[in-house]
């Protein structure tokens, strides 16, 4: 089982400065060695397997389909990618898979991205819960429902 130290050093949000656009709608996206380099320092014990490849050539093209999963400390976490060539399709699929793990997460919806704070905010909860200081001033979660799980 992961613990919340590494649930909460996967769920950080990649750097503004490693965000790219993806022409023509302008969606978030982040590099696959980013995301690779992220999993290799915190869990390099890690495994990592394509499980499927399918190809098709259809009217419009060709459209690869790769599926793909992760094993992080006794978890697996699977995606599935496509694309028109094999490569992209699986960094996608890779991409998939690491933000079930919580890595990345933060690009498909970079506006309603909550979950790393709140892990913070929970874990600090728990600190001051066995440092006896549970109901200070500012530490109450239960006031912002999306927050509290409400």
């Amino acid at each position: 089982m992961r613990s919340q130290a590494d649930l909460i050093i996967d769920t950080e949000p990649f750097p503004d400065k490693l965000i790219k656009q993806l022409p023509p709608r302008g969606d978030d996206y982040v590099e696959w060695h980013e995301y690779n380099q992220r999993i290799l320092l915190q869990h390099p014990d890690h495994d990592y397997r394509v499980t499927s490849v399918t190809y098709a050539s259809t009217g419009g093209g060709d459209v690869w389909a790769i599926a793909v999963e992760f094993t992080i400390a006794g978890s697996v976490y699977a995606g599935v990618g496509s694309a028109d060539d094999p490569l992209s399709a699986e960094s996608n699929a890779y991409k998939r898979a690491a933000s079930h793990a919580g890595i990345g997460l933060h690009l498909y919806n970079r506006d309603g991205y909550w979950l790393h704070g709140r892990l913070i905010k929970d874990s600090d909860n728990a600190h001051d819960a066995a440092q006896g200081r549970e109901n200070l001033p500012g530490r109450n979660l239960h006031h912002n429902p999306q927050l509290s799980g409400a």
